[in-house]
């Protein structure tokens, strides 16, 4: 069991992922082949002390710790190291942030904008593709 833990489901949620099982009899959801790690002031820190090179601006955002080779975030250019700050003109703290904004649907193009590990900017446009949960 789950020893007393309740769990909850946002509405939105459950109603898209019955709409996709009852049209496709699975559920898809957008995927650009990231793993990423919500920064926090602890581990900015702990950053900051490996490499002293970690950008000075950066306070939050997702810190791409890899990236699936032929993703659509590899062929975007997105590399390891990389800070996701923003998509869509959104601030990105967690990763939830990142995939409400990235939504349903399949093959939308997101503006994400990044602090490179030299402290440059560049804002960069990630075509997503269907990933099946399984």
């Amino acid at each position: 069991g789950t020893g007393g833990i309740g769990f909850a489901i946002p509405m939105e949620t459950a109603s898209e992922v019955i709409r996709q099982l009852r049209q496709r009899g699975k559920v898809v959801r957008p995927y650009i082949g990231l793993r990423m790690m919500p920064l926090n002031p602890h581990i900015i820190a702990r950053e900051r002390a490996v490499a002293s090179n970690f950008p000075a601006g950066v306070t939050s955002g997702l810190l791409v710790t890899s990236v699936t080779p032929n993703s659509p975030g590899a062929e975007a250019g997105l590399r390891s190291g990389d800070i996701i700050v923003s998509i869509d003109d959104k601030p990105v703290r967690t990763v939830h942030d990142l995939t409400r904004k990235m939504g349903y649907d399949i093959g939308n193009t997101h503006e994400i904008k990044i602090v490179r590990k030299d402290g440059t900017s560049a804002t960069i446009r990630v075509a997503t593709r269907g990933a099946t949960l399984s």
